[in-house]
């Protein structure tokens, strides 16, 4: 009897750290990206956070952004299923702004996937000083620069129009 009582003891040892080491390989990731990491002051980039796991219980921050002004710019999702498990990868996309010169360490990015807290890497940003114009006196971002040249005016082809009536501006 004693020693089925040990072989039942190991074999349940040996389930419990399997279901452990399961359950350690499944936690989920976090990539966190950048379309460009130098650029000038006053212009923006996109950052991407990329979320594996088979579920996210809460939308991903950046720890730090110090630097920049981010905002959400939108997010994509996709579910796989493959041998009874379901896998979801969802990537969030972030515009940044470049607020001051300098170099800056962005992230890194946090999430709560599967249970588990989940933190990526950081990337380093690099803000350079804005450029100077051609004629050499004030100094303008890129994005200053084309707000001086483009406007939009945009009216309506009717002034009253009717419930379901086309139009065009």
């Amino acid at each position: 009897m004693r020693p089925l009582l040990h072989l039942l003891g190991a074999l349940g040892l040996s389930l419990a750290s399997l279901l452990c080491c399961s359950a350690t390989a499944l936690a989920g990731t976090l990539l966190l990206s950048a379309d460009a990491t130098t650029l000038p002051q006053g212009t923006s980039t996109q950052i991407h956070i990329e979320v594996a796991g088979s579920q996210l219980d809460a939308a991903p921050r950046l720890v730090n952004s110090e630097g920049f002004q981010v905002e959400m710019a939108g997010r994509s999702s996709s579910f796989t299923m493959s041998q009874g498990r379901v896998q979801q990868q969802t990537t969030y996309s972030f515009t940044v702004l470049a607020n001051q010169a300098g170099t800056f360490t962005l992230g890194p990015a946090e999430a709560i996937v599967d249970g588990q807290r989940v933190l990526s890497d950081t990337i380093t940003m690099t803000v350079e000083p804005p450029r100077t114009r051609a004629t050499g006196s004030a100094t303008s971002t890129r994005r200053e620069q084309a707000e001086e040249r483009w406007f939009a005016d945009a009216r309506l082809s009717e002034d009253h129009p009717f419930e379901g009536q086309s139009l065009s501006y």
